[in-house]
This record gives C-alpha cells, sequence and structure tokens, in this order.
C-alpha cells in the first residue's frame, strides 16, 4: 500500500529552523546552530566524511526511533518485480548501490562525503558504543501499523544521529516513468513505495533536513504532502539544494593531480618557448 510518509521526530523534541527566502527546514541544535554533520554546527560549515553501513540481522532496537525499530533488526524487504506482477524479498545489502546513487546526489551539490558501507557493531540502536559507522541504514518492522515507512533522525549527536530505517512490512519497487510522473493514479492503490525517491528523501533527513516550511507544489525532494504525494522525485532541485548547501556549503573543489599540474606546466612552457622563437 502506498504511503511514502517519513517519522522525522518518533518521540523526540526537535526545533524547526526555517530559512526566510527558501521553504526548506533545518532542526535547531538549541544553542544558535543547527543540527548537522561536521566538527561545527555553525551552518555553512563542512560535514567532512560521513561513514555508512548496514544494520546485521538481530541488532536490538530502542525507544530512540518509537515505533520505527521495535525487536530486532531484519534484512530484506518487499521489492516489486515489475508493476503488478508480485513482490521478491529482497536483502537491504542488494540494493547497495541505489544507496550510494543516492548518497553521490547529495554530496555531489554539498562539501560532505560519504565513505562505506562499513561492518556494523550491532550494537542496538543509539547504544553509547555505537558510534561507527555514522548512518546506520536497516530494516525493522514497524509498529505503527501502517503510515510511516521510514525512519531517519537528524544528526543530533546521539549514536542513533541520521540511522535510516525502512519497515519491514511495507513494499517497495522502482517506478518506470521519470520525476514528476504519479505512480499511483487515483491516490489509492497497492501501488509500492519508490524505494529511489524515499530513499533521497530519508537521505535528507539523515543529513539534518526536515520538510519544508510550506507544501507547495514544487515538489523538492524533501516535500512529502499536498500535490507531491505519489510522485517519482528522485531529482534534487533548487530548494534542496539551496537547503543542504545551507547547512554545509557548496562541495569543495577538487584539486587537481600533480600530473595534470606538471602536464600543464610543460604545456605554458613549451608555448613561453614557442612564442620566444616566433619573436626573435
Amino acid at each position: 500500500m502506498v504511503n511514502r510518509l517519513c517519522r522525522v521526530f518518533a518521540g523526540i523534541g526537535f526545533l524547526l529552523v526555517a530559512n526566510a527566502a527558501m521553504a526548506f527546514n533545518t532542526f535547531d541544535d538549541g544553542s544558535g546552530g543547527v543540527l548537522k554533520w561536521g566538527g561545527s554546527n555553525t551552518p555553512g560549515t563542512p560535514g567532512g566524511t560521513i561513514s555508512w553501513g548496514f544494520i546485521p540481522a538481530g541488532t536490538a532496537g530502542s525507544a530512540y526511533c518509537g515505533d520505527a525499530c521495535p525487536g530486532t533488526a531484519q534484512t530484506m524487504l518487499n521489492i516489486e518485480n515489475s508493476p503488478g506482477t508480485g513482490y521478491t524479498s529482497v536483502l537491504l545489502t542488494d540494493l547497495q548501490g541505489a544507496i550510494e546513487a543516492a548518497m553521490d546526489k547529495w554530496a555531489s551539490v554539498a562539501n560532505i562525503s560519504f565513505v562505506g558501507p562499513f561492518t556494523d557493531s550491532g550494537l542496538a540502536i543509539n547504544n553509547p558504543a555505537a558510534g561507527n559507522p555514522d548512518i546506520r541504514i536497516g530494516v525493522f518492522a514497524f509498529a505503527s501499523g501502517g503510515g510511516a515507512v521510514g525512519y531517519a533522525p537528524p544528526p543530533n549527536g546521539g549514536t542513533g544521529s541520521g540511522d535510516i530505517i525502512f519497515d519491514a512490512n511495507s513494499f517497495y519497487g522502482f517506478q518506470p516513468g521519470k520525476d514528476g510522473d504519479t505512480f499511483f493514479p487515483g491516490g489509492s492503490s497497492t501501488t509500492p513505495n519508490d524505494f529511489e525517491s524515499l530513499l533521497l528523501h530519508e537521505l535528507g533527513h539523515a543529513l539534518g533536513l526536515a520538510h519544508p516550511a510550506a507544501f507547495d507544489s514544487s515538489c523538492p525532494v524533501m516535500e512529502v504532502g499536498g500535490s507531491c504525494f505519489g510522485k517519482i522525485n528522485r531529482t534534487l532541485d533548487a530548494d534542496d539544494i539551496a537547503g543542504i548547501q545551507y547547512l554545509y556549503g557548496a562541495p569543495a573543489p577538487v584539486p587537481l593531480p600533480a600530473a595534470v599540474w606538471s602536464f600543464g606546466a610543460a604545456l605554458f612552457g613549451l608555448s613561453w618557448l614557442n612564442r620566444k622563437r616566433d619573436m626573435a
């Protein structure tokens, strides 16, 4: 059943910080800064390298994520074979390519990077010793019985910061079509959630973005309500990019390798030599 909603709060209190010029929202850290990765909670500072990994089966949940991680972690998601042809239980680890693609989209527009997957300790969610990897991605059977299908708190300082959890009892798929296409006409269907759209959205929460201050028809990735509900949304738009750059700044320039500099210097020297000969 389609229900592309997510739980960000789940018993954790956060203040939202709306930007006056854009619709994006972030989370107030209570001390004048924002919740984000990196060594500083000052907006616009680099997020550094964020490690990630998969939560292994049997990992204990906790009250930290409310009804999103009761019991112990599972490993499978129900993935649609193709539209209308049934589902197959797929290991979350088999979706690594889609996860890394979503991370690449956020990292391409902000001063952050990702590295992983690292082997997870298997310690309970938000266990003080479970500090590595930074973002733990896993599957639990949500206790809500419906509603949210994904959960991701912002980087709030606990070891549960940024963990991304999918509901084992919900259904997912890789919907055909392009951004903006509605994948369940009529608003009521057994069509599954578009995994790539949901993942990109939850990752935005894990990096520190909240839902926008106002819902409209522009449909940034971080917007889930109104006319945007049930649409394919796999491309960051101007508001998403403004939000992530507000948190982390623009991507750091990539330095050219030394060999490129040497080659460039050699070409410049050759050009200058030829110019001198022409002038002689």
